[in-house]
Protein backbone atom coordinates (compact mmCIF):
# COMPACT_ATOMS: atom_id res chain seq x y z
CA UNK A 1 0.00 0.00 0.00
CA UNK A 2 1.43 3.44 -1.29
CA UNK A 3 2.14 5.34 2.03
CA UNK A 4 1.14 9.31 2.18
CA UNK A 5 1.19 12.12 4.10
CA UNK A 6 -1.81 13.52 5.68
CA UNK A 7 -1.92 16.99 7.36
CA UNK A 8 -2.98 16.61 11.10
CA UNK A 9 -4.53 20.45 10.89
CA UNK A 10 -6.74 19.02 7.74
CA UNK A 11 -9.65 19.65 9.85
CA UNK A 12 -8.94 23.42 11.38
CA UNK A 13 -8.35 24.55 7.59
CA UNK A 14 -10.70 27.18 7.16
CA UNK A 15 -11.74 26.07 3.62
CA UNK A 16 -12.44 22.65 5.13
CA UNK A 17 -14.24 23.98 8.05
CA UNK A 18 -16.68 25.81 5.78
CA UNK A 19 -17.88 22.63 3.90
CA UNK A 20 -20.51 20.27 4.55
CA UNK A 21 -20.39 16.71 5.26
CA UNK A 22 -20.29 15.38 1.51
CA UNK A 23 -17.10 18.10 0.69
CA UNK A 24 -15.37 17.46 3.88
CA UNK A 25 -15.18 13.80 3.05
CA UNK A 26 -14.91 13.66 -1.00
CA UNK A 27 -12.17 15.84 -0.07
CA UNK A 28 -10.22 13.59 1.77
CA UNK A 29 -10.85 10.94 -0.21
CA UNK A 30 -9.51 13.18 -3.18
CA UNK A 31 -6.23 13.37 -1.31
CA UNK A 32 -5.90 9.45 -0.33
CA UNK A 33 -7.41 6.81 -2.45
CA UNK A 34 -5.40 3.74 -3.92
CA UNK A 35 -5.80 5.59 -7.71
CA UNK A 36 -3.83 8.56 -7.13
CA UNK A 37 -0.59 8.80 -8.68
CA UNK A 38 2.04 11.64 -8.30
CA UNK A 39 0.35 13.67 -10.69
CA UNK A 40 -2.85 13.72 -8.50
CA UNK A 41 -4.39 12.77 -12.29
CA UNK A 42 -6.76 9.70 -11.93
CA UNK A 43 -9.93 8.29 -12.97
CA UNK A 44 -13.22 7.31 -11.32
CA UNK A 45 -16.55 7.05 -12.00
CA UNK A 46 -19.29 8.67 -9.39
CA UNK A 47 -20.61 5.23 -9.19
CA UNK A 48 -17.02 4.13 -7.62
CA UNK A 49 -16.82 7.06 -5.82
CA UNK A 50 -20.12 7.01 -4.23
CA UNK A 51 -18.75 2.99 -3.23
CA UNK A 52 -15.86 4.34 -1.42
CA UNK A 53 -16.70 7.71 0.10
CA UNK A 54 -20.55 6.46 1.03
CA UNK A 55 -21.59 9.86 -0.45
CA UNK A 56 -25.02 9.64 -2.67
CA UNK A 57 -24.31 8.97 -6.70
CA UNK A 58 -26.70 11.54 -7.28
CA UNK A 59 -25.05 13.95 -4.57
CA UNK A 60 -21.47 13.54 -6.13
CA UNK A 61 -21.40 16.04 -8.96
CA UNK A 62 -23.16 18.76 -6.07
CA UNK A 63 -20.12 17.49 -4.07
CA UNK A 64 -17.61 18.33 -6.51
CA UNK A 65 -18.86 21.66 -6.88
CA UNK A 66 -17.97 22.55 -3.55
CA UNK A 67 -14.35 21.52 -4.44
CA UNK A 68 -13.82 23.81 -7.69
CA UNK A 69 -11.10 25.43 -6.23
CA UNK A 70 -8.72 22.58 -5.01
CA UNK A 71 -10.19 19.84 -7.29
CA UNK A 72 -10.76 19.99 -11.61
CA UNK A 73 -13.64 17.47 -12.22
CA UNK A 74 -14.38 16.35 -15.94
CA UNK A 75 -17.25 14.81 -15.42
CA UNK A 76 -17.63 13.36 -19.38
CA UNK A 77 -14.47 11.62 -18.86
CA UNK A 78 -14.45 10.66 -15.04
CA UNK A 79 -11.26 12.52 -14.81
CA UNK A 80 -10.03 13.99 -11.52
CA UNK A 81 -6.89 16.15 -10.49
CA UNK A 82 -6.61 17.08 -6.89
CA UNK A 83 -4.35 20.05 -7.68
CA UNK A 84 -2.29 19.84 -4.38
CA UNK A 85 -1.85 16.74 -4.31
CA UNK A 86 1.58 16.73 -5.91
CA UNK A 87 2.56 19.57 -3.85
CA UNK A 88 2.01 18.41 -0.71
CA UNK A 89 3.33 14.71 -1.21
CA UNK A 90 6.93 15.92 -3.06
CA UNK A 91 9.41 15.40 -0.82
CA UNK A 92 12.56 15.10 -3.75
CA UNK A 93 12.64 15.12 -7.43
CA UNK A 94 12.24 11.37 -7.92
CA UNK A 95 8.20 11.89 -7.12
CA UNK A 96 7.81 14.82 -9.48
CA UNK A 97 9.74 12.66 -12.57
CA UNK A 98 7.11 10.15 -11.50
CA UNK A 99 4.06 11.93 -12.79
CA UNK A 100 5.77 12.11 -16.62
CA UNK A 101 4.48 8.09 -17.71
CA UNK A 102 0.85 9.56 -16.41
CA UNK A 103 0.95 12.71 -17.60
CA UNK A 104 2.33 11.45 -21.40
CA UNK A 105 -0.39 9.07 -21.31
CA UNK A 106 -3.01 11.75 -20.72
CA UNK A 107 -4.69 12.93 -23.94
CA UNK A 108 -5.97 16.42 -22.48
CA UNK A 109 -3.20 18.71 -23.24
CA UNK A 110 -4.92 21.56 -21.42
CA UNK A 111 -5.00 19.48 -18.32
CA UNK A 112 -1.39 18.87 -18.74
CA UNK A 113 -0.51 22.69 -19.77
CA UNK A 114 -2.71 23.53 -16.38
CA UNK A 115 -0.11 20.74 -14.49
CA UNK A 116 2.82 22.42 -15.41
CA UNK A 117 1.62 25.82 -14.57
CA UNK A 118 0.26 25.50 -11.34
CA UNK A 119 3.54 23.64 -10.24
CA UNK A 120 5.93 25.78 -12.20
CA UNK A 121 7.38 26.87 -8.49
CA UNK A 122 7.96 22.85 -8.09
CA UNK A 123 9.77 22.43 -11.39
CA UNK A 124 11.92 25.34 -10.30
CA UNK A 125 12.98 24.45 -7.35
CA UNK A 126 14.65 21.38 -8.94
CA UNK A 127 15.91 22.88 -11.36
CA UNK A 128 13.87 20.31 -14.04
CA UNK A 129 12.40 20.76 -17.64
CA UNK A 130 10.08 18.72 -18.13
CA UNK A 131 8.18 20.03 -20.62
CA UNK A 132 9.82 18.18 -23.70
CA UNK A 133 9.77 14.76 -22.11
CA UNK A 134 5.70 15.23 -21.75
CA UNK A 135 5.01 16.45 -25.04
CA UNK A 136 7.68 14.25 -26.98
CA UNK A 137 6.43 11.67 -29.27
CA UNK A 138 6.42 8.57 -28.15
CA UNK A 139 9.73 7.38 -25.71
CA UNK A 140 12.43 7.08 -28.42
CA UNK A 141 12.10 10.75 -29.48
CA UNK A 142 12.90 12.47 -26.18
CA UNK A 143 15.38 12.53 -23.55
CA UNK A 144 14.33 9.98 -21.14
CA UNK A 145 17.08 11.56 -18.18
CA UNK A 146 16.98 14.70 -16.94
CA UNK A 147 19.68 16.25 -14.99
CA UNK A 148 19.36 18.04 -11.33
CA UNK A 149 21.41 21.24 -12.00
CA UNK A 150 22.43 22.05 -8.44
CA UNK A 151 23.81 18.17 -7.86
CA UNK A 152 24.72 17.01 -11.61
CA UNK A 153 22.63 13.98 -10.77
CA UNK A 154 20.85 11.90 -13.73
CA UNK A 155 17.19 11.54 -12.70
CA UNK A 156 15.89 8.83 -14.34
CA UNK A 157 12.84 9.41 -15.83
CA UNK A 158 12.17 6.59 -18.15
CA UNK A 159 8.49 5.12 -18.15
CA UNK A 160 7.77 1.88 -16.90
CA UNK A 161 10.97 2.15 -14.50
CA UNK A 162 9.07 2.53 -11.60
CA UNK A 163 6.75 -0.26 -12.63
CA UNK A 164 10.02 -2.61 -12.69
CA UNK A 165 11.66 -1.52 -9.68
CA UNK A 166 8.16 -1.57 -7.35
CA UNK A 167 7.39 -5.21 -8.99
CA UNK A 168 11.15 -6.40 -8.03
CA UNK A 169 11.23 -5.11 -4.31
CA UNK A 170 7.37 -6.83 -4.01
CA UNK A 171 8.17 -10.43 -5.53
CA UNK A 172 12.40 -10.37 -5.11
CA UNK A 173 13.53 -8.09 -2.89
CA UNK A 174 15.52 -4.74 -2.64
CA UNK A 175 16.74 -3.51 -6.04
CA UNK A 176 20.45 -3.98 -6.08
CA UNK A 177 22.79 -0.62 -7.51
CA UNK A 178 24.29 -2.84 -10.19
CA UNK A 179 20.60 -4.50 -11.62
CA UNK A 180 19.17 -0.82 -12.45
CA UNK A 181 20.94 -0.12 -15.84
CA UNK A 182 19.60 -4.06 -16.58
CA UNK A 183 16.01 -2.74 -15.65
CA UNK A 184 16.17 0.01 -17.41
CA UNK A 185 16.96 -2.01 -20.68
CA UNK A 186 13.98 -3.97 -19.76
CA UNK A 187 11.43 -1.48 -19.91
CA UNK A 188 12.73 -0.04 -22.90
CA UNK A 189 12.95 -3.17 -24.68
CA UNK A 190 9.58 -4.98 -23.60
CA UNK A 191 6.15 -3.59 -23.22
CA UNK A 192 4.39 -2.66 -19.37
CA UNK A 193 1.97 -5.33 -19.25
CA UNK A 194 4.47 -8.12 -20.91
CA UNK A 195 7.04 -6.97 -17.81
CA UNK A 196 4.08 -7.22 -15.10
CA UNK A 197 2.95 -10.68 -16.50
CA UNK A 198 6.66 -11.92 -16.85
CA UNK A 199 7.05 -11.11 -12.65
CA UNK A 200 3.58 -12.52 -12.18
CA UNK A 201 4.39 -15.90 -13.68
CA UNK A 202 7.52 -16.29 -11.48
CA UNK A 203 5.65 -15.71 -8.41
CA UNK A 204 3.61 -18.74 -9.32
CA UNK A 205 6.08 -20.91 -10.79
CA UNK A 206 9.88 -20.66 -9.76
CA UNK A 207 11.13 -22.52 -6.90
CA UNK A 208 13.02 -19.22 -6.25
CA UNK A 209 12.32 -15.69 -7.30
CA UNK A 210 15.14 -13.79 -8.79
CA UNK A 211 15.36 -11.79 -11.97
CA UNK A 212 17.09 -14.22 -14.49
CA UNK A 213 14.07 -16.27 -14.08
CA UNK A 214 11.39 -13.09 -15.34
CA UNK A 215 13.77 -12.48 -17.99
CA UNK A 216 13.53 -15.67 -19.36
CA UNK A 217 10.19 -15.29 -19.50
CA UNK A 218 10.40 -12.15 -21.20
CA UNK A 219 12.33 -13.66 -23.78
CA UNK A 220 10.58 -16.72 -24.41
CA UNK A 221 7.58 -14.83 -25.01
CA UNK A 222 8.97 -12.35 -27.76
CA UNK A 223 10.60 -15.32 -29.68
CA UNK A 224 7.00 -17.37 -29.47
CA UNK A 225 4.69 -14.55 -28.81
CA UNK A 226 2.89 -13.53 -25.82
CA UNK A 227 -0.82 -13.91 -24.74
CA UNK A 228 -1.86 -10.69 -24.31
CA UNK A 229 -4.90 -8.03 -23.68
CA UNK A 230 -7.76 -9.29 -25.44
CA UNK A 231 -6.16 -12.86 -26.28
CA UNK A 232 -3.76 -11.41 -28.80
CA UNK A 233 -0.29 -12.29 -29.56
CA UNK A 234 2.03 -10.17 -29.42
CA UNK A 235 4.46 -11.56 -31.75
CA UNK A 236 6.78 -9.83 -34.13
CA UNK A 237 6.35 -9.95 -37.47
CA UNK A 238 8.57 -11.54 -40.08
CA UNK A 239 11.28 -9.50 -41.11
CA UNK A 240 9.98 -6.86 -38.34
CA UNK A 241 12.47 -5.12 -35.96
CA UNK A 242 12.37 -5.12 -31.83
CA UNK A 243 11.89 -0.97 -31.87
CA UNK A 244 8.59 -1.61 -34.67
CA UNK A 245 7.48 -4.79 -32.53
CA UNK A 246 7.61 -2.76 -29.48
CA UNK A 247 5.61 0.67 -31.06
CA UNK A 248 2.86 -1.76 -32.47
CA UNK A 249 1.97 -3.44 -29.44
CA UNK A 250 1.97 -0.40 -27.22
CA UNK A 251 0.25 1.35 -29.88
CA UNK A 252 -2.61 -1.82 -29.98
CA UNK A 253 -3.12 -1.83 -26.30
CA UNK A 254 -1.69 1.30 -24.46
CA UNK A 255 -5.04 2.51 -25.81
CA UNK A 256 -7.03 1.40 -22.84
CA UNK A 257 -5.27 3.05 -20.40
CA UNK A 258 -5.11 6.37 -21.51
CA UNK A 259 -7.47 9.15 -20.84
Amino acid sequence: MTERTIDDGYWDDPFIVRLPKDGKLLYLWCMNNKRLNPSGIFEAAPERIADETGIAVKDVSAAFALLVEKITWIPDKCLIWTKNFTRRQCKNPKFLLGAVPFLRMLKNSNLKEQFLAYNAELFSRYNIDMVSILYGNGRDTSDLTCTDLNTGTVLNTIPGFSLVTSLYEKHIGKVPVNMKATLEAAVQKYPEDMIRAAFEEMATKAEKPCWKYVESVLEAWEAKGYQGQKGSKGKAKPGESHEDFVARYEGRFRKQQTV
